[in-house]
């Protein structure tokens, strides 16, 4: 796997609700994105999405403020 940037994201006051029920919004333009994906890939927009999500974990740097 080639080397990979941090994605950073900056820490809002209002902590994230952890409600576990499987559904979130995005905007269109990710939406966009994760069809194009499944068109390339053949594989579900949920898979996509939560394989982005998993590994797109390891590498964010959050910052305070």
């Amino acid at each position: 796997m080639p080397k990979t940037t941090k994605i950073t994201l900056h820490t809002y006051r209002k902590k994230a609700e952890n409600n576990m029920e499987g559904v979130i919004r995005i905007s269109p333009q990710a939406e966009s994105k994760l069809y194009e994906l499944a068109a390339e890939t053949g594989l579900s927009i949920r898979t996509i999405a939560s394989e982005l999500i998993l590994q797109a974990a390891e590498i964010v740097d959050i910052q305070e403020g």
